[in-house]
Parts: C-alpha cells; structure tokens; sequence
C-alpha cells in the first residue's frame, strides 16, 4: 500500500514536471513579450513627455553623429584605413539615450514589435534588439547605414525567430524620437 502511495505521487511529479516543460516556451514567449510591450511603453511615455526643443535637440545631436560617421568612413578610405575620427565629435553613449531603450522595431509580417538597445552585448542581444555601434543611429537619413541584430534560436524568447518568412517589399517600421 505505501509503495503504491509512493508510485502515484511519483508518477504526479514526473506529469506536472512533464507539463512545465511542455509550456516552457508558451510562457517564456509571453513573458518576453510582456517585458518588450512594458519596455516600448515607458520608451514612448518618456518620448511623449519631452519638450519639443529637447527634442529636437537630441534629434540635431542624432544627425550631427551619423554625418561624424560618414566623414569619418570618408576619411578612413581616402587615408587608406588610418583612423581619422575626430577626438572632439560627438559621444555615441549620450545619444538616442532615453532610458534604457533608444527605439523600437515592428515588423508586421512576422508580427514582432521589439526595443531597441544600445550595443550588441549577450544581455543586449538575448533581451531584444541590438544597436551596432559604430554605425548611424536609427534616425532614417539617406545615406545613413544602421546595424540593427537580434538573436534567432533562442529557447526563451522569440526575438528574429521569423525573419526567414519575410519577402522582398515587406516593411519593418524603426522608431525613434517619434
């Protein structure tokens, strides 16, 4: 009698160990998706709240580090790969800095909506959408080359998972600074 006691609660633990693993992904995907919608919140919130001379401010300091960038990319070439980066120009750390989130991405092919981040770190790239430095900020210029990357394959979070289901002529929406 005990050790059919002992068998049943077993075989209770072995199913609900069994169920936990089974939603591990469902409720990794919804947690992850949960702290991206929570993230993208308090980024417009804080965007919303800005003045607009502030704003602008930072949107004028955005497009003086791209164009840094893209003399700097000019000067590289010309000077046959010395680096020429002005010691005075502008700190990629102080920009696009509204907390912790500098932008968002949406694709709706693929139905995802992530923040952007900045830097290309593990925690940056397992947390959501990364941003190359070293490369324009997301502010949509021409001539302008921003790296974006996220992670694909991940256990825990969905991120880039469906990127290879997009076409040529999809649209993916990048936002900053409105």
């Amino acid at each position: 009698m005990e050790d059919n006691l002992k068998n049943k609660k077993l075989g209770i633990v072995i199913i609900i160990v069994g169920i936990i693993i089974l939603l591990y992904p469902i409720l990794s995907d919804l947690l992850f998706d949960h702290n991206h919608s929570v993230a993208i919140t308090q980024y417009k919130e804080k965007i919303s709240i800005m003045d607009g001379e502030n704003l602008n401010k930072q949107k004028e300091e955005n497009k003086k580090y791209n164009q840094q960038l893209l003399n700097a990319e000019d000067a590289q070439i010309i000077s046959a790969g010395e680096n020429t980066v002005e010691k005075e120009g502008i700190s990629y750390i102080n920009l696009l800095n509204v907390g912790e989130v500098l932008g968002y991405v949406e694709v709706p092919r693929i139905d995802i909506n992530l923040p952007i981040y900045h830097g290309i770190s593990k925690n940056v790239l397992e947390s959501g959408v990364g941003h190359m430095p070293n490369t324009s900020l997301p502010t949509g210029e021409v001539g302008t080359h921003c790296v974006l990357a996220a992670h694909s394959g991940l256990v825990r979070a969905k991120l880039f998972d469906d990127i290879d289901k997009m076409v040529e002529g999809d649209v993916f929406f990048v936002s900053t600074l409105n």
